[in-house]
């Protein structure tokens, strides 16, 4: 892959290649590499199509390597022509998409995200639910469960994103639900208010974190590095 991206910033020095700008006098971008993964940027016409797919050819004549046409997709900017669309799709071959789906458990989104959008951190905590019988727990054992299963499940999307407050509040819910032993079928009361589960064990609480605390402490992280590491790349793209 290395070799690609060569032959890549070749095109690029030598003016054929357009990149892509995040911002205006931004830096420009035309690949991005993770593991196994690529993406391509470029302007969106045909004669920037027939350079990628040269590219790309001779990179698989040097390595036998091709690209797999079921797993590749465009992804045009919305102020794009349709029949240019059109056009550029016909010509390489590939599915053209409005979205990219999800990369890494995490949904790829080019617009503002809704509530709604977050819905799936929702889901897998049901589908986690749906696998344990509260009933046949003891206390201790949901509490365990809950402390140390589900409220991870968010952790891994709240270091990127600020969540809504309606999602925080509704994950700590189902956490509370189960910890009471409440079912779809069967509700049971609140014994102890969540504030003072949420609590530190040595202030007689649980030790459960707040959702939206937590997720608001991993974007001010965020926000200490865009003002103290100034020179890595993604902070140099937003600036």
């Amino acid at each position: 892959m290395e070799r690609l991206g060569h032959l890549i910033n070749q095109s690029v020095t030598t003016s054929e290649w357009r990149p892509f700008r995040f911002i205006r006098n931004g830096i420009p971008v035309s690949h991005l590499f993770f593991a196994d993964d690529l993406i391509l940027y470029a302007a969106a016409d045909t004669s920037q199509a027939s350079l990628i797919q040269s590219v790309l050819a001779t990179f698989g004549a040097f390595f036998g390597h091709c690209v797999n046409r079921a797993k590749t997709q465009i992804y045009f900017s919305p102020n794009t022509h349709t029949s240019l669309q059109d056009d550029i799709s016909f010509y390489l071959g590939y599915q053209r998409v409005e979205c990219l789906g999800k990369y890494l458990g995490v949904p790829v989104l080019h617009a503002r995200m809704r509530c709604s959008d977050y819905n799936f951190i929702i889901d897998k905590i049901k589908e986690k639910l749906s696998g344990w019988a509260s009933r046949t727990l003891s206390l201790a054992g949901r509490v365990t469960l809950a402390k140390f299963v589900l409220s991870a499940i968010p952790v891994y999307f709240i270091q990127t994103s600020l969540l809504p407050k309606r999602i925080c509040a509704e994950i700590e819910k189902l956490i509370r639900k189960f910890i009471w032993g409440s079912t779809e079928n069967a509700s049971k009361a609140s014994l102890v208010n969540w504030e003072s589960i949420c609590q530190p064990l040595d202030h007689g609480g649980l030790g459960f974190r707040r959702i939206h605390d937590f997720n608001v402490a991993f974007v001010l992280k965020i926000c200490f590095a865009i003002v103290s590491e100034i020179h890595a790349l993604w902070i140099r793209l937003l600036r």
